[in-house]
């Protein structure tokens, strides 16, 4: 993958949906990540609690999304092919022990299909969909192709 330009990070003290700890600006292809001060009121992320290491893969998930937003080849990407990446992104940064103990707070063995891959499963439980997606990476051994397949627009489309 490449970025054309700077990778934009900004940290804020908010973001206007309370729930959430950081975002994409689709217009600027800039990630918007909660300062870690304020992280840290959530007490807990991915079900576990917050320190410096889940910070790390709360900012390199929204850095992916940065990446990938550069690197579609496609002019309206799904949410779960951008969550996809996201979330193997952010796994993968992980040191494996945290890794393995948050993995096992979310039932599953990783997704089978890309229909089970949708916008209604994303919904109703991001960080399930999250780790399905990193399982279901690692299942297809590290399979770079698919990450370039959803980057195209031949996977994770509907």
């Amino acid at each position: 993958m490449r970025v054309s330009s700077e990778v934009g990070v900004e940290l804020v003290d908010q973001l206007a949906n309370e729930a959430a700890a950081g975002h994409l600006v689709s217009s600027s292809k800039k990630a918007v990540v909660l300062n870690y001060a304020n992280f840290l009121e959530f007490g807990e992320w991915l079900r576990v609690p917050i320190d410096a290491e889940i910070y790390r893969a709360l900012v390199a998930h929204e850095v992916a999304h940065v990446v990938a937003a550069h690197n579609f080849q496609i002019s309206k990407p799904t949410i779960q092919a951008h969550e996809y990446i996201a979330y193997v992104t952010m796994f993968a940064t992980l040191n494996a022990t945290r890794r393995e103990l948050v993995l096992s707070k979310f039932s599953g063995d990783g997704f089978e299909t890309e229909q089970q891959m949708n916008t209604t499963i994303y919904l109703c439980d991001p960080m399930r969909f999250g780790a399905e997606a990193y399982r279901h990476y690692v299942k297809k051994g590290k399979d770079v192709d698919f990450l370039h397949s959803i980057l195209s627009g031949d996977v994770l489309t509907n």
